[in-house]
């Protein structure tokens, strides 16, 4: 069969279409909130059959990462999650390009927390660092707004994450919910000490460029701060496919061998 379907009409939210056996088991799935962190794992999936994965793209924030965690795994029989993208650092230590491996998926309004499959994390983590690039494993903050000042940054770190996101506590939910073993890695694009344009909270994923014109002529400064951001992204996206390159055969290889004791 083909494990491919559109999951909503905005296409916000799609399956990467593969040819599939039916009752296929040992799967994973690679997920992410935006189009350019999915295609940073590209080339860790180049090196794999192409149906030992499947790529989904959720949209952002914890609403629609649940709705595709929901809608994914009650049409796939999969054995392992792998969320990727990048998360803004709440340690003063972390920097741009930084690699993070997650242990604890915490929630900014509390609550329980999640632990991410302990044989997958150490999977990343050792291979990562068989190739020479440095990682850490870190508590994750799923934050369902972007977090723009230092206030709020620092409150954030409060909860002791060593990173923010917007996703991976509601993956990490639906992932426990359903006995699928789940992993995060996440690169950080900005630092606790640098402010991220207020501008971005109101903005939809990819904002209409006649949104962004006015926001300039009105605060004519963001322009540097948009320039610094996306030379950020550029950096950060490039150290994400560079660990996902080494992660993703790594995990897979760690989740048929947990899917053969089974």
């Amino acid at each position: 069969m083909v494990a491919a379907r559109k999951i909503d009409p905005c296409e916000t939210r799609v399956w990467e279409a593969t040819q599939v056996d039916a009752g296929q088991t040992g799967r994973l799935a690679i997920v992410a909130a935006l189009p350019a962190e999915a295609r940073a794992a590209r080339g860790g999936r180049s090196l794999l059959p192409s149906d030992r994965t499947l790529s989904v793209v959720s949209g952002p924030g914890p609403a629609a990462a649940r709705a595709a965690a929901e809608q994914l795994l009650e049409a796939e029989a999969l054995q392992a999650v792998l969320s990727v993208g990048i998360a803004g650092g709440l340690r003063a230590d972390l920097r741009c390009g930084d690699v993070i491996v997650s242990d604890r998926l915490l929630r900014t309004e509390g609550g329980e927390g999640f632990v991410g499959e302990v044989g997958l994390r150490q999977a990343a983590w050792q291979t990562l660092s068989r190739a020479g690039i440095h990682a850490e494993v870190g508590d994750s903050l799923t934050s369902p707004v972007v977090l723009a000042s230092f206030a709020e940054k620092r409150a954030a770190a409060a909860r002791g994450a060593a990173i923010v996101q917007m996703e991976d506590a509601e993956w990490a939910a639906v992932c426990a919910e359903r006995r699928v073993a789940f992993c995060a890695l996440r690169v950080v694009i900005d630092a606790v000490d640098e402010q991220v344009p207020s501008e971005l909270a109101a903005w939809a994923s990819r904002p209409n460029p006649l949104v962004i014109a006015a926001a300039l002529a009105r605060r004519p400064g963001l322009a540097r701060e948009l320039v610094r951001l996306r030379i950020n992204l550029g950096r950060s996206i490039r150290a994400l496919e560079q660990a996902l390159t080494y992660v993703i055969p790594a995990v897979a290889e760690q989740t048929a061998a947990d899917d053969a004791k089974l």
